[in-house]
């Protein structure tokens, strides 16, 4: 079984045709990604703001984005499952 914790706004149309379970919240949302964590095996992080350009307009949300997300699942998954951080 594959979850994605994906933005309300995020287009979806080019995932395989595969059975996920999608949920539609914002990464930022401790209580959403607590739920989202429940009896997960392993946990692939790929949340991030990745237009360069909003770096300079927006800086402060893209750390909280890059890292209080990144310590809002460590939080759940570090009894429970296996994190896999992808970075690029």
């Amino acid at each position: 079984n594959l979850r994605l914790f994906v933005l309300e706004s995020d287009s979806l149309q080019n995932l395989p045709s595969e059975n996920f379970e999608i949920i539609k919240a914002d990464i930022r949302d401790k209580k959403a990604v607590k739920q989202a964590m429940q009896n997960v095996d392993v946990v692939y992080h790929l949340a991030a703001i990745n237009h360069t350009e909003l770096f300079y307009k927006i800086p402060a949300e893209i750390l909280r984005v890059g890292i209080m997300t990144t310590m809002n699942i460590l939080e759940w998954v570090k009894k429970q499952a296996k994190f896999i951080l992808e970075m690029e």
